[in-house]
């Protein structure tokens, strides 16, 4: 496992690349996901004496 892990530190160019690709595909699926404009929310509340 640290052998893995050096080589890819070790390829910068190549670490930097699968970086953008994880923010960029975390990024489309941020706008792909379905947004509400005002979801309906029950916050309970309890009365304590």
């Amino acid at each position: 496992m640290k052998a893995i892990l050096a080589g890819l530190l070790s390829r910068g160019r190549t670490l930097l690349l699968l970086l953008l690709l994880l923010v960029t595909a975390g990024g489309g699926a941020y706008l792909a996901a379905p947004k509400e404009a005002a979801p309906d929310i029950d916050i309970p509340i309890s009365l304590s004496l």
